[in-house]
């Protein structure tokens, strides 16, 4: 059922898409919405800095921002996450760079075991997601990637994660 279901995410991949990842932190049950507190100046320095390079193409900034041994975009891929998402543009029409990071980090964040995770839904059940979250996440996917998400239990749509001293850990798609 799960490998159907990323199947079925990375058929339908357009407006902000979705494919297969490598695992993500857990939803916390102590992650807090970080949208109306100012994220710590490392945090927020970073996604400034990722956001400004991924809306001028600038793969050489993406590339000094990544630590290719440590940062997870792929579960089938390890060592060149900007590599990847160059091809994911080039060859699938995934709009990486111009619209799935700077849309990502657009929505507000939640702080989770000592990182930012964009957007604030992905660490929480869909039970527990509010208007306002499943407002943003429709800014990444569509109502059937939403329906697909309910019914598999959780968000597995486009996340970042930050954690607190600035370190950019990942920027991935899946469960």
């Amino acid at each position: 059922m799960r490998h159907a279901l990323i199947l079925l995410l990375i058929a339908g991949l357009g407006a902000c898409n979705d494919s297969k990842p490598a695992p993500m932190p857990t939803p916390a049950p102590d992650a807090t919405d970080a949208a109306d507190e100012r994220l710590p100046a490392a945090v927020e320095q970073t996604r400034q800095r990722i956001v400004r390079a991924a809306r001028s193409f600038d793969y050489a900034a993406l590339e000094t921002l990544v630590d290719p041994k440590n940062f997870q975009y792929s579960a089938a891929e390890s060592g060149d996450p900007v590599g990847y998402w160059s091809r994911l543009e080039s060859e699938n029409d995934i709009p990486v760079l111009a619209d799935i990071i700077p849309a990502v980090f657009a929505t507000r964040g939640a702080r989770s075991d000592g990182q930012y995770v964009w957007p604030a839904a992905s660490v929480k059940n869909p039970g527990e997601w509010s208007e306002r979250d499943i407002r943003e996440l429709l800014t990444l996917t569509t109502e059937e990637n939403m329906k697909s998400y309910r019914e598999f239990g959780s968000y597995v749509g486009w996340r970042a994660s930050i954690r607190a001293d600035g370190t950019w850990l990942a920027f991935i798609v899946g469960a």
